[in-house]
């Protein structure tokens, strides 16, 4: 670089707000990127003489660091090597960077037992109390070393890492080109090398769904195509959101200062994709991100033995113009084996990172503003399965013994209660088993005449029409196949069809999910709909007393609902189903009701639209006064006859009794719920409204597992120190309106059982659980656990251990 082209791009750089800071002192670090950078500068006081010095417990715990100080050695002899044969450029990248950046190329969990092949030496965290914090603390809890015996034909093969890749010498694309001469335009550039993420199975489903920003009569829809995801030339797995950018030279000619100057444009290139993708949020929706670190670049630049490590972020100082700031948080000469050390461990670091945080972030980013719906691992990505997933063939045959297979909606669960814990005073249960229900009424053209004539009398009839308007008023339009695979999704249920049935029928549909407690002490996600084809709508209004000017209107109304496709309703659904079962029993306690709806923007929260349409945002919110699922309830309450279900076809209920195996949200659905507290053993109880021959009160066992004598100890603990948290049960024979105040109630504990309850008023249950005890013959505290939650009766994996918020006190 010549001394002219250095000053243009010392004074473009200056207009594109890009600075170079140097070493800082650390008040001047981003404070949510300041714990990243102090962990960085701890790494880099490392010193090789006192690594891994207990032979005995590193190898035992920590079996990678004797590795690790050998790749140190390595490293450090390789370079010396390098300097005395005074390599040009090509000749140290080809032989440095290799060893360098190992831990990029391979996995990081074993095949076998899904342990830790390797842990960096300070695990990579943020500030903050948010769930994501949380989780990933508990999941690091879970990891262990691997300890697996390497076979002579597979010997130490950790697989290649499938999160990461990288881009030596590619182009990055500045639009527009840099004026970096007077009389020329540079379009391109192109670093050393770049890491970024790999467009793995999750990041293509949610790339290649609709963008929830875009009218959904747009002829360009897809998420890749309305964001700019890399900066490289159209490729055919793109190189997703880069992240670490490395820059090298021989030291023969180069300074700090030009390298500064060739990366810096790309630097800032790197910054500008996280950071539109950060705030395309909050522009579209004015919702804060939820991205806490926000965009974050490493750079890499050295000059054949010496390096240095940059942190690059941005900043808006006086305003939304975004600043490109570069701060230096170390250097050395890597021939020195503390300097080697150093770098290997920092380079571990910002693995972990981009794995635990970055990643996570991004791709919680993308589907804030896609429709596509991810699960919970990555397919593509062996180390995020669960243990209890199956693993490559090669491994099969031996390790098929250690395999357990967890079913998700296998059908009934006979009894989900703490055998013989059940008392008029209270119950012991499984907080996994859930019921899920479908409750339609569903109206067709034939429908009508029978629906009207099940009314006692004509006003009747006319007053249940003028509740279906005042109820479709914010109705979905949906094809007959949409509205049928709602049912098959939620229940399992799938119904024949007539010889009349016509996939392509309109209809018009509003949802109403209610989450609620049975009498049982059951959680129980209940899902109510009605739905009136187009037809039916022209009938039923032509066979009632309602004015024709209303007809209009109404009319008109609802010619402008938005349509509703199987994939958004199907991706809004599979996301209810993959809530935790904590999220489900705080959402079921608090008896959350959502109904579906369209408004203009604000109205709809992110976690719950489904989709936009002519300027509407279309999706559900909070809703303490639901009539569609008072119509709804009445109606089927008035063809049910005894324990016999409707036979009018237009009106039907199914349900399943499932098993809840999801531990972690990846999705927070529901909107202003704190999860309820649970008490240190892992269980939680819970007050009733009373319901005649049905226990006053429930503990929940979430987490814990505990052998039975622990039972009358477990209800006694919980009563003394639980926090206190009631709900009002519902069962048959209520009506929907009368219980329309208790919706939405919230899950503050503010008092604890011991002030609100007399401790004496459980001694009945107590007495009555270990009578129980004594009456179970060789039953002792080692006998079998007869109940587990599911997150205990499975092995986890890594990536998912349940969100727990526990009660200490």
């Amino acid at each position: 670089m010549d001394a002219e082209e250095y000053s243009s791009r010392l004074e473009l750089a200056r207009q594109y707000n890009i600075h170079f800071l140097g070493p800082v002192q650390a008040d001047r670090w981003p404070r949510t990127q300041g714990r990243l950078f102090r962990d960085v500068q701890s790494l880099g006081e490392k010193k090789y003489a006192g690594f891994c010095q207990s032979a005995s417990i590193d190898s035992i715990d920590k079996p990678w660091r004797g590795q690790t100080k050998h790749r140190a050695q390595q490293l450090a002899a390789n370079c010396e090597r390098r300097f005395k044969e005074y390599r040009n450029e090509a000749g140290w990248r080809l032989h440095i960077e290799p060893d360098v950046f190992y831990r990029f190329t391979v996995e990081v969990a074993c095949p076998k037992c899904r342990a830790r092949l390797w842990r960096s030496e300070i695990e990579a965290a943020i500030d903050g109390t948010d769930t994501h914090v949380k989780s990933l603390e508990e999941r690091r809890k879970e990891r262990s070393p691997c300890s697996c015996t390497r076979s002579w034909d597979h010997p130490e093969d950790p697989g290649i890492n499938e999160l990461f890749s990288d881009r030596a010498e590619a182009d990055i694309k500045h639009d527009p080109p840099l004026p970096v001469r007077k009389s020329t335009l540079k379009k391109k550039e192109k670093p050393d090398r770049v890491y970024g993420l790999r467009q793995t199975e999750n990041f293509r489903t949610l790339l290649d769904s609709a963008d929830k920003r875009v009218p959904m009569d747009s002829n360009v829809r897809r998420l890749r195509d309305t964001l700019t995801v890399s900066p490289f030339e159209h490729e055919p797995e793109p190189l997703l959101f880069p992240f670490l950018i490395v820059e090298a030279k021989t030291g023969k000619t180069a300074t700090q200062a030009t390298v500064q100057m060739q990366t810096a444009f790309c630097i800032r290139r790197l910054l500008t994709l996280q950071y539109d993708l950060k705030t395309a949020p909050e522009k579209e929706y004015n919702n804060e991100s939820a991205w806490e670190t926000g965009p974050l670049v490493w750079f890499l630049s050295w000059y054949g033995e010496l390096w240095r490590l940059s942190a690059c972020f941005v900043e808006t100082i006086n305003g939304p113009v975004p600043h490109f700031t570069v701060v230096d948080l170390w250097g050395g000469d890597i021939r020195c084996k503390d300097e080697a050390l150093q770098l290997l461990l920092i380079v571990d670091y910002i693995f972990d990172w981009a794995r635990d945080i970055y990643r996570p972030a991004v791709l919680t980013e993308l589907d804030a503003l896609s429709t596509g719906y991810i699960p919970a691992v990555d397919p593509d990505i062996f180390s995020t399965m669960e243990r209890s997933a199956s693993v490559p063939t090669r491994y099969s045959q031996q390790s098929q013994s250690h395999l357990t297979f967890a079913a998700v909606d296998s059908g009934p669960i006979i009894d989900p209660n703490l055998p013989g814990s059940s008392h008029p005073d209270g119950t012991i249960r499984d907080a996994a088993i859930l019921e899920s229900r479908f409750l339609v009424l569903c109206i067709t053209e034939r429908d009508v005449e029978n629906f009207l004539l099940s009314f006692p009398s004509v006003e009747q009839s006319t007053e249940a029409v003028l509740t279906m308007m005042v109820s479709l008023h914010q109705a979905w339009c949906m094809t007959a196949d949409t509205l049928n695979s709602v049912e098959v999704q939620w229940t399992g249920e799938f119904r024949p069809h007539d010889q009349d049935y016509d996939p392509d029928e309109k209809f018009y549909v509003n949802f109403v999910l209610l989450m609620f407690l049975s009498p049982e002490w059951e959680p129980v996600r209940q899902l109510t709909c009605l739905a009136v084809s187009k037809a039916a709508w022209r009938t039923l209004l032509a066979k009632t007393t309602i004015l024709n000017a209303t007809e209009t209107v109404i009319m008109d109304r609802l010619q402008s609902c938005p349509p509703v496709g199987k994939v958004e309703i199907g991706t809004f659904l599979s996301r209810l189903k993959e809530q935790s079962i904590m999220n489900n029993l705080t959402a079921a306690v608090s008896m959350l009701c959502l109904s579906s709806s369209f408004y203009k923007r604000g109205k709809i929260p992110r976690e719950l639209l489904l989709c936009r349409f002519n300027g509407y945002h279309v999706g559900f919110r909070i809703n303490n006064s639901p009539s569609v699922l008072d119509l709804v309830t009445i109606v089927y309450e008035a063809h049910k006859i005894g324990r016999r279900e409707p036979a009018d076809p237009y009106v039907r209920l199914s349900r399943i009794q499932t098993k809840q195996t999801v531990h972690i949200n990846r999705f927070h659905m529901w909107p202003r719920r704190k999860l309820l507290l649970l008490h240190i053993s892992g269980c939680i109880l819970i007050d009733g409204s009373g319901y005649e021959n049905s226990p006053k009160r429930c503990i929940y066992v979430v987490k814990a597992s505990y052998p039975p004598d622990d039972a009358p100890g477990l209800a006694r603990a919980l009563c003394r120190e639980g926090r206190y948290y009631s709900t009002t049960q519902l069962g048959p024979g209520l009506r929907p309106r009368d219980y329309f105040s208790s919706l939405n109630g919230s899950t503050e504990a503010t008092t604890s059982w011991r002030t609100e309850c007399n401790p004496e008023t459980f001694e009945d249950w107590m007495e009555h659980l270990e009578a129980q005890l004594q009456n179970r013959a060789g039953m002792t505290a080692s006998s079998p656990i007869p109940i587990t939650s599911s997150e205990e009766s499975s092995e986890e994996g890594d990536e998912d251990s349940d969100e727990l918020m526990l009660d200490t006190d």
